[in-house]
């Protein structure tokens, strides 16, 4: 199984750049809030709001915590979006679920 990430590592930082889907526009956070929803294998919902890095640009960050990243034996799946709230109080939800696999240490 190709990992995308390891259970319990905190050093692991996803890094997104969000753009639109047709134009392929970079959409710009500029006084948005951005943040990461996500379940491992179906479990609770967690909700965290992420790092504008580079707000015109359309980047954005989420640095995991201790006991944020889990995984069965054989490894999990994380299915997780990325919810912005602009300065109007507009939210965009991108359509297609980001899904990466957790593998558990060895």
């Amino acid at each position: 199984m190709a990992a995308d990430l390891v259970a319990n590592d905190t050093g692991t930082q996803l890094s997104i750049t969000l753009k639109k889907r047709k134009s392929l526009q970079l959409v710009d956070l500029t006084d948005s809030t951005v943040r990461l929803k996500w379940r491992i294998d179906g479990a609770a919902l967690v909700i965290r709001v992420m790092t504008i890095v580079d707000a015109v640009g359309g980047v954005v960050t989420y640095q995991f915590t201790d006991g944020e990243l889990t995984a069965a034996p054989f490894g999990s799946t994380l299915t997780a979006e990325v919810e912005v709230t602009d300065a109007t109080g507009k939210i965009l939800t991108g359509l297609q679920p980001i899904e990466l696999k957790v593998r558990a240490k060895v």
